[in-house]
């Protein structure tokens, strides 16, 4: 079976610690797992915006949170200043395959 977007499999998913999404993802056997992804490793900041493919975004935000499957939260801008809150929608390059989270970049 081909990854799919992790919403559309999941039994729910929560964020720990501002950066780890863990779900129980659905197996194409019906099978639910655990699995966790560390947003920090595919997920960066860029001059206060969420950018997919950077890494590291809670080293300059806060305000993290789950609104759905959308993490907001206030990143930090160039001048050092907080950008309002901004939001990136998870299920835009998170997918699961098999039980595990896999990252396609939507904009490489």
């Amino acid at each position: 079976m081909a990854p799919v977007i992790f919403t559309q499999s999941c039994n729910g998913f929560e964020l720990i610690n501002n950066h780890i999404l863990r779900a129980q993802l659905r197996k194409s056997n019906g099978e639910v797992v655990n699995a966790e992804i560390d947003l920090n490793t595919v997920l960066g900041n860029s001059d206060g915006w969420f950018r997919w493919g950077w890494t590291n975004f809670t080293a300059s935000s806060k305000n993290i949170q789950l609104q759905g499957s959308k993490l907001v939260g206030q990143l930090t801008k160039r001048d050092q200043q907080h950008r309002e809150l901004q939001g990136v929608e998870l299920s835009e390059a998170l997918f699961n395959d098999e039980g595990r989270f896999v990252f396609i970049n939507p904009r490489p």
